[in-house]
């Protein structure tokens, strides 16, 4: 068994409409393949304080649930639920383009529960071997690629509904010198 849990920070007075939010949910993961269950519960010693239970056969079901199709059909709705005030606070990616889209705030993680979001280039060696301008492609992109500039390139997917090879193609000709 494989078991997700999220903590969540909200005001002592609004944990429990957000409980209520979350059993009010689409149920989207529930046919997932290895999908246990879902619990959202209050904590009795933190009223701030919420937790989020989700329990898998395994990583491996928990993770194909986190990449596939109903992962992300189940994400779009959250932009615009915050933008009808059907909810007030939700957990996003910190690189995602609707967040400056649609006008919102990346809270402070000022207790540092989420990881930081850090593209990093993995290559294995044989391919650097075969492919000898690959680690200097790769080396190009050191440091341009941040949260705002991602949030910019999944903007111009998410929102403006442009290819992911057009949007990487026009970054890396603004972004990237021509090699010599």
């Amino acid at each position: 068994m494989y078991v997700s849990m999220s903590r969540l920070r909200v005001e002592a007075e609004k944990s429990a409409a957000l409980v209520a939010a979350f059993r009010r949910r689409a149920h989207l993961v529930d046919g997932a393949d290895g999908f246990v269950d879902l619990q959202v519960w209050r904590s009795d010693r933190d009223p701030e304080e919420v937790l989020m239970v989700s329990r898998w056969r395994d990583r491996a079901a928990f993770t194909a649930y986190m990449r596939s199709a109903e992962h992300r059909v189940s994400h779009e709705r959250i932009y615009p639920a915050l933008q009808a005030d059907r909810v007030d606070l939700v957990v996003g990616s910190a690189t995602d383009g609707l967040i400056a889209a649609n006008d919102l705030v990346v809270l402070e993680d000022d207790r540092h529960y989420f990881p930081p979001y850090d593209a990093v280039p993995v290559a294995n060696t044989a391919s650097l071997a075969a492919h000898p301008g690959i680690e200097a492609a790769l080396a190009a992109l050191a440091g341009r690629l941040d949260e705002a500039a991602m949030r910019r390139l999944n903007l111009a997917v998410d929102g403006a509904h442009r290819s992911p090879a057009a949007v990487a193609r026009e970054f890396l000709r603004a972004s990237v010198p021509a090699p010599r």
